[in-house]
Formats: C-alpha cells, structure tokens, sequence
C-alpha cells in the first residue's frame, strides 16, 4: 500500500482550486490535511504548518510535472527540507503519524533532552 507524502505546503487553501481540479481530471489520489482548520481562521494556517497537499509515493513524479506545469513548483523547490525528511522517516510511527511533523519534532526532542538530563542526574 502506497502512503501518502507531502508534495506542497501552501498558506491558503484556497490556492488549491485549481490544482484539485486537475488532480480529479488525472485520476490522483489526495489527501489536504487541516485544509478545514485553515479555512475556519486563515491565521491558524501558520500554526499548523500550512495547507500540505499529499500525494501517494508511486505518484509523486506524475504530480511534480503537474505542478510545474501550472506554476506552483520550481527546481529549487524539490530539494526536500530536514521538516519533509523527518515526516517521511517518522509518519510511520503509530499516534505520532498523527500530529503535524513540527510537534513530532518537538515532541522527540523533548523526550530525548529528558532521557538525557535523567541519565546525567544519576550519576
């Protein structure tokens, strides 16, 4: 079963009128995580990390193309950030694949900087 990655973030939803058509009319499957929440207060788009249009792995390279083509990717957007690597790597992970991947982040690091300052202050 093919999972579902990040292929854009975007801060308004509403950009994504047109894409979705496109996406229809090419028979792709998507998904737009907290496209509801940014549409009831456009400021919460910043707090949950943006409008994130996913798209499944095996067709990740036809979408690419789609969006060069309608304007919305360029060359220097693909390279992939640390944030889209680590949700990759950690949206696997049962009830953490649930949170948005900044408070994953956080989440781990804190429970790591515990772990840590634990083992320190025993010995």
């Amino acid at each position: 079963m093919d999972r579902f990655v990040t292929v854009l973030i975007l801060n308004n939803p509403i950009d994504l009128i047109v894409l979705r058509t496109r996406l229809e009319d090419e028979a792709i499957d998507y998904l737009v995580p907290d496209e509801l929440t940014t549409q009831v207060n456009p400021l919460y788009s910043v707090a949950v990390g943006g409008v994130r249009l996913q798209v499944r792995e095996s067709q990740v390279s036809e979408v690419q193309e789609l969006l060069k083509e309608l304007g919305y990717w360029e060359e220097q957007k693909s390279q992939r950030t640390f944030l889209d690597k680590f949700d990759s790597a950690s949206s696997h992970v049962p009830f953490l694949n649930t949170i948005q991947p900044l408070f994953r982040f956080l989440i781990l690091v804190t429970i790591f900087v515990l772990v840590l300052l634990g083992l320190l202050l025993k010995y």
